[in-house]
């Protein structure tokens, strides 16, 4: 088998030494892995002087050169690998070993064990101070090394110094090959003979030559498999093939290789020109702006890879994007009908730029880039997608404040409108309409909903805004959080039922697409697992006490008989179990007696009773309830439902003054009965026919009496939210249609609490309810200028919620007081224990609050007392003798209990607000009845503009009365009621 061998021999002036190894062996040879070493014998030596480990590669049918490491600059230009050491004469013997110092001799030169004295051979062919190189016709080394050795019969020579051919074989130019094309730029269109290419040998042509032809890409250039250059000949020639290829994608450039075996090869490059238009790019139709600058035309041959499918469409994604975040590299491209392709096809898209606003204009949505009524061409399929952009850590990063504020007039599709992705939220989620993003390690903000959304933040929240102490994350004045993103399941369904604080483990991969007002991340691949956050159901510790209110607000979500008896028990648990059975509650949402049946029915009796029922054998009181009933379909919510604002209370707690009168349509109005605020009705509407309530809930106005003091509870449902334009609209800021209808209803509400405490500036007053905006709104700030404190503002910031929308976390349901319970207030909770929940009875959080309102006791003595009450609602006994009493302002009680305590006289009795307590009177001459005035047992009679009060402890009459109280500037007639007593 043929091996390396020496091709030159060098032994020149000083240190100009050089050997030259050939390789014939038709392959490349590693030096170092076949361990080819070189040995120098010196002056006779049986032993090698210098062994020289030789590394590197020699291909086949080329040299190596080793050199000593001083030789001249011409022997080193060529040298592969040098040495130092010293090296051979004339005199030493030199062997080509393969396999190490004691492999197999390849070749060899000189006689080991043999000092010739100077040199072998003689004159030119000697190997002292001369060049040998090996003759052409010897193919194989002198493997035997011991036997003489004449450098004549193998080797020419050459004078000292002669070392100009060193590195090419026998002194002659390695064989190559050279390839030129004529023309070297040509049309894609050019066809089958687009060019001739020449290919070209050097060196011997006695055989004919295979040569081996390439084209780096074949889809624009093609070349024949091989040519053959004939015995003989020096090249031939073969003809280049131009592709067309249809896509619009500039001049390419294109490298055509020749290899032949022993020859190398030869690379030359062509340049492709496009005969198609230039290629629109997706990120063109995108562009930096909201709305596409091609709106409208036509477009042919749009590139991307599919990397996601819906029912009527896929999404198509540039695998090459430029560098520019603020053009989108995405987009949907609308079939109409299921698509036939699959994800991973690379295709080319032609049709026409339109802009889809769901849902229409009068929705406020943005319009959505696509291309419709497409034709579509399949080049390739199963490429791999483009990689997701990261939102948040190690991506991009998302805004956390602000929305939107560059509109132009208002409008972020305007001209002239800054797109400023990397501050505005609504710029950041539009530079990556249609393209693959990914969230890592989201935490859920919001429950998962019934439309499959869950709102979720990126990096567990690391870069948010306020977060709640719950996980969520607050709105505030100003920021309302664009750093939120919705996960849909629109494409994969059957997502987790997450709660708020919930956290996915690893990434979520899905395309960016907008609806209902929102961007969403339409996850493309299953999500990863959850890990719960613990949540769990808050319980107040505000329970009531002897001398402590609990005043709630509840929004019970369309409650009405035809719920089942889960929902029931489930809200009557969450009153007796979580809120601790407030004294009195504002609820919302009851429906009437057959809920959406939409009839004549709007009695709610039925729907308060099983409430009220369920609340019973959950361990709670059995509550009273009030309201009015509202002409049928006037208020609004679910068709036929009849919402409306209703109170439930404790009757062995609080007692509710029940004046009657009031109606669907009849306005309660406050009167000053000497410094008493005097309902006209309770329970009672307020100004129900106001053009303000249309479609709308009427506020309900109560009086409750605890402790002996009057407190007025105004319950309320302002009108909602709804045709408000969304947050990531195309108006910005988003105009709120629905807040001037809340601002008329906050207005007429503070009208009427300034009314109450006109007339008594220590009222209690309590406004609570689902006012349906937020603490820092215009509406809730009117209903504040009354003089009343919002609850909710008592609370750190990250506990101010009661509602969470689209992973918002914020206040729709208050209670606001007045004053004096202000400087009472014992404590106010929202009690979170539905809306952080996938998992709802209600969608609303109530609030309780706690006031101190300990019973004023004024007493008398034996003697003659002069008594004056308070502001509050007093309860003053003056005992034996004349009396005079001034009870002050407020629900006063005077309180009678035998009838020694005859006589007195009551200087500011207000008929309506006071009463007088006859029970353990009564109880004394055995009455037990419920109407003494009808029994006998009391009398009135009119004297100048005093009425008195008459009583017979027997109860035969008139004729058997006498004088028992005389009340100053009161009629008799006016006192001459039931409601003006208690027995």
């Amino acid at each position: 088998m043929a091996d390396l061998y020496f091709s030159e021999y060098i032994e020149g002036s000083s240190n100009n030494k050089a050997l030259e190894i050939y390789n014939s062996t038709g392959s490349a040879i590693d030096l170092a892995v076949e361990n080819y070493v070189v040995q120098y014998y010196f002056n006779g030596s049986t032993t090698a002087g210098l062994t020289i480990n030789l590394t590197g590669t020699v291909a086949n049918g080329d040299v190596f050169v080793l050199a000593q490491s001083s030789a001249n600059s011409t022997i080193l230009a060529q040298a592969d690998l040098t040495n130092g050491a010293g090296w051979f004469n004339g005199d030493d013997a030199i062997v080509l070993r393969k396999g190490g110092v004691n492999g197999t001799i390849i070749d060899s030169i000189g006689q080991i064990g043999m000092d010739p004295g100077t040199e072998w051979g003689t004159g030119l062919t000697s190997t002292a101070d001369n060049t040998l190189r090996r003759k052409t016709s010897v193919t194989m080394g002198d493997t035997n090394p011991n036997d003489a050795f004449d450098p004549s019969t193998e080797w020419d020579g050459f004078p000292t110094d002669t070392f100009d051919n060193l590195g090419t074989y026998g002194g002659l130019p390695p064989s190559t090959l050279s390839l030129s094309v004529s023309p070297t730029s040509f049309s894609e269109a050019a066809g089958n003979n687009a060019a001739t290419a020449t290919v070209t040998r050097t060196g011997s042509t006695t055989n004919e030559l295979t040569v081996t032809l390439t084209s780096s890409d074949t889809t624009e250039a093609t070349v024949p498999t091989s040519v053959v250059i004939a015995a003989g000949q020096a090249s031939a020639t073969f003809a280049v093939t131009a592709v067309d290829d249809a896509i619009a994608d500039g001049s390419q450039n294109v490298s055509l290789t020749a290899t032949a075996t022993e020859f190398g090869s030869s690379t030359t490059n062509v340049t492709v020109t496009d005969n198609d238009a230039p290629a629109v790019r997706i990120r063109d139709i995108q562009g930096t702006a909201h709305t596409s600058p091609l709106n409208g035309q036509l477009v042919s041959n749009v590139a991307g890879v599919v990397t996601a499918l819906r029912s009527n469409g896929f999404y198509l994604q540039d695998p090459n994007p430029d560098n520019n975040d603020a053009t989108s590299e995405g987009i949907f491209v609308f079939t109409s009908s299921t698509p036939t392709i699959a994800v991973g096809n690379s295709v080319l898209v032609s049709g026409r730029v339109s802009e889809f606003r769901p849902g229409g204009a009068s929705t406020g949505n943005l319009t959505t880039t696509q291309i419709s009524s497409p034709t579509i061409t399949t080049v390739s399929t199963g490429n791999a997608l483009p990689a997701p952009i990261i939102l948040g850590n190690g991506g991009r990063a998302i805004p956390t404040q602000v929305i939107s504020d560059d509109a132009a007039n208002g409008n972020v599709e305007n001209s002239g409108t800054v797109f400023d992705p990397a501050q505005d939220g609504i710029d950041f989620y539009e530079s990556l309409e249609g393209m693959q993003v990914q969230v890592n390690n989201a935490v859920a903000v919001g429950p998962t909903n019934n439309f499959g959304e869950i709102p979720v933040l990126a990096d567990n929240g690391a870069n948010a805004s306020v977060r709640t102490s719950r996980g969520g994350i607050i709105i505030q004045p100003g920021d309302f959080n664009p750093e939120r993103i919705i996960i849909d399941d629109e494409i994969i369904s059957n997502e987790p039922q997450v709660n708020v604080g919930d956290t996915f483990n690893g990434a979520t991969v899905g395309v960016i697409d907008y609806s209902f007002g929102n961007f969403k991340l339409l996850n493309t691949q299953a999500l990863p697992s959850v890990t719960s956050g613990g949540l769990q159901r808050e319980v107040t510790h505000l329970t009531p006490t002897a001398h402590q209110l609990t005043v709630a607000t509840f929004n019970v979500e369309n409650l009405d008989p035809g719920d089942n008896d889960t929902k029931f028990n489930s809200l009557a648990g969450a009153i007796v179990n979580n809120l601790k059975s407030p004294d009195i509650i504002s609820l919302e949402e009851i429906q009437d007696n057959n809920g959406p049946t939409n009839d004549s029915v709007v009695d709610a009796s039925q729907t308060y009773q099983k409430l009220i029922s369920a609340i019973t054998s959950t361990g709670g009181p059995t509550y009273e309830f009030r309201q009015i009933n509202p002409v049928d379909d006037t208020n609004g919510g679910e068709p036929g439902g009849n919402i409306r604002v209703g109170f439930l209370f404790n009757p062995n707690r609080v007692s509710f003054v029940d004046r009657p009168g009031g109606s669907s349509t009849t306005n309660t109005t406050v009167s000053n009965a000497n410094g008493f605020p005097l309902l006209s009705d309770s329970p009672g509407l307020i100004d129900p026919t106001n053009p303000a309530f249309d479609n709308s809930r009427k506020p309900l106005v109560g009086e409750f009496v605890f402790n002996g003091q009057t407190v007025y509870v105004v319950g309320n449902h302002f009108n909602s939210k709804g045709g408000d334009q969304p947050l990531f609209g195309a108006n910005q800021p988003p105009t709120l249609t629905s807040e001037v209808q809340r601002n008329q209803q906050a207005t007429i509400v503070r009208d009427f609490v300034q009314s109450i405490l006109a007339s008594d500036p220590n009222a209690n007053v309590v406004v609570a309810g689902d006012l349906n905006d937020f603490q820092f709104s215009n509406p809730v700030n009117t209903i504040e200028s009354a003089g009343l404190t919002n609850l909710i503002e008592t609370l750190p910031l990250n506990e101010q919620y009661t509602y969470v929308f689209d992973g918002n976390s914020q206040v729709l349901d208050h209670i606001l007081v007045s004053s004096n319970l202000l400087h009472n207030l014992d404590g106010f909770d929202v009690v979170h224990i539905n809306s952080e929940f996938a998992d709802q009875t209600s969608d609303h959080d109530p609030s309780v609050a706690r006031f101190h309102l300990s019973p004023s006791i004024i007493n008398g003595t034996p003697r003659k007392d002069t008594l004056v009450g308070t502001f509050k609602g007093d309860t003053i006994t003056g005992f034996l003798n004349k009396d005079t009493i001034t009870t002050g302002t407020g629900s006063d009680l005077i309180v009678y209990t035998k009838f020694g305590d005859r006589g007195d006289t009551i200087t500011d009795f207000t008929v309506g607000a006071d009463k007088l307590v006859f029970t353990e009177l009564l109880d004394k001459v055995g009455y037990n009845g419920t109407n003494a005035i009808a029994d006998g047992f009391l009398g009135f009679e009119q004297k100048g503009a005093n009425a008195v009060v008459l009583f017979d402890p027997s109860g035969f009459g008139k004729h058997h009365q006498r004088a028992f109280i005389t009340l100053e500037n009161v009629s008799a007639v006016a006192l001459n009621d039931v409601n003006n007593f208690v027995f």
